[in-house]
């Protein structure tokens, strides 16, 4: 900075309330002079994830910092109309805001590399779910639920609507509040064979392989991680911001972070299977807590073939499995693909053209 310069001070302002006040101090007044007070009782709008790069954000969950102020962030909201006046004149609004919203709202302007450079999202509460899920309403087969990646549920549900004089897109909301019971146990008991998967790290650490074994456990910790959101009934976001929401989420032992950050900064092959030890413990117990099948002793003094962690996984594998009942039971090694593609292992082809070939359609 040049000697003599004013320092140029960035307010601190999370993207949601920079997106409520400039829906409510140009929006809104924008479209009670042009449309009137008729049309705005009958809008919604929020700070919701889009379809693609149209909408998404760290600010959509409150996850944002100066950090993340890159893509899609600064002033901008959502307006969702009902199917009837969107199909009479969406369009006709989309284009009246696009050349009459500012360009600037408390000092920020949008960093524009969505497609396109939208200020506001003209849509339809169903248009916005299906753009989010690949429904445009709650599925009623668990073999629909069970294609959707867990982390755009996340993006969907965590959106905030501040603006909705009478009902229109919580209802459609409502319906993806969370998984069906039998969805999210196939998805538990996946996890647990995906953290079998990883346990590979162990031997990697006895052959001192270092970059294996940082690879292997940061896998496992993530497995470790999205079994304590399913534990918790809650969404698991995408894997950039995991930790993050993890370290937030209710019921987690307090310990448990900062022994997933001391295994992080330093991996000591010589007591790293203790310590990923120590963590499935109470990722053990948190499982036990839900009541959803006998509850396991966690005993890792006994030598088993495949390894203490392995041992258990498979067991609880097992039993979360025995309590399926419907199309999604028989299948204990396949499970969602948001999980298969993030994993190590390779997908066969099979796998790729589906796991669960429902041959069901989707609604429009």
């Amino acid at each position: 900075m040049a000697h003599g310069a004013a320092a140029v001070i960035i307010p601190a302002m999370q993207g949601l309330e920079l997106s409520r006040r400039y829906f409510f101090d140009h929006g809104l007044p924008l479209l009670r002079r042009r449309y009137g007070e008729e049309l705005c009782r009958r809008v919604a709008a929020g700070l919701l994830s889009g379809s693609g790069n149209t909408g998404g954000g760290s600010d959509v969950a409150g996850f944002d910092d100066e950090i993340s102020r890159d893509h899609n962030w600064g002033p901008r909201f959502f307006l969702l109309l009902d199917p009837r006046d969107m199909g009479e004149c969406g369009a006709e609004i989309q284009r009246f805001l696009d050349e009459n919203l500012p360009e600037e709202c408390c000092g920020f302007t949008l960093n524009r590399t969505s497609f396109p450079p939208n200020k506001c999202y003209v849509t339809t509460p169903r248009q916005n779910a299906l753009d989010n899920t690949g429904f445009a309403s709650a599925p009623a087969s668990d073999l629909d639920w069970i294609t959707i990646p867990e982390h755009r549920l996340f993006e969907y549900t965590c959106g905030t609507i501040y603006y909705e004089p009478s009902p229109l897109i919580t209802p459609v909301r409502q319906g993806f509040t969370y998984f069906p019971d039998e969805v999210r146990l196939k998805r538990l008991g996946f996890a647990f064979f995906a953290l079998m998967l990883g346990s590979n790290g162990f031997r990697t650490a006895r052959r001192g392989n270092v970059v294996s074994t940082q690879m292997f456990i940061a896998w496992m910790m993530e497995c470790m991680m999205r079994i304590m959101f399913l534990a918790r009934g809650r969404y698991a976001p995408h894997r950039k911001w995991l930790y993050h929401a993890f370290r937030q989420l209710p019921g987690v032992p307090q310990s448990m972070p900062s022994r997933m950050e001391a295994l992080a900064a330093h991996l000591d092959l010589a007591t790293v299977e203790s310590q990923v030890l120590d963590l499935f413990a109470d990722v053990v117990e948190a499982v036990n807590a839900l009541g959803l099948c006998e509850p396991f002793a966690v005993d890792f003094r006994r030598q088993y073939r495949f390894g203490a962690l392995n041992h258990h996984a498979f067991a609880i594998l097992g039993a979360l499995e025995a309590r399926l009942t419907g199309p999604l039971r028989g299948k204990p090694h396949e499970g969602p693909l948001d999980l298969w593609c993030a994993n190590f292992m390779g997908l066969t082809t099979g796998m790729l053209k589906s796991v669960w070939d429902t041959g069901a359609a989707r609604p429009a």
